[in-house]
């Protein structure tokens, strides 16, 4: 393959983390590097559903998370979301 062999890995080192605030009902991820500790990507969800489960899948360029969010009508089901983040 020689010079054409492109590698599409951002860092083996990356690991996800999540925190949720009971009082604002918002979830925050944040990725790491694990080696030097830096914050590499930090975003934040509102109006998850308290409770519920959250799962996230990290893997090569792109993150996956899964999350319910609170309906705004009264009364109403929560709403399954997916949000992809993909890096570059």
């Amino acid at each position: 393959m020689g010079d054409n062999l492109i590698y599409k890995y951002l860092d083996t080192n990356l690991f996800s983390i999540s925190t949720y605030n009971s009082d604002s009902n918002t979830l925050t991820v944040y990725i790491i590097n694990g080696v030097s500790g830096k914050i590499v990507y930090k975003f934040q969800e509102s109006n998850v559903t308290p409770g519920e489960p959250i799962d996230m899948y990290l893997s090569e360029n792109y993150f996956v998370l899964t999350f319910k969010r609170s309906s705004s009508s009264y009364g109403a089901l929560p709403q399954q979301e997916i949000s992809v983040t993909e890096f570059f």
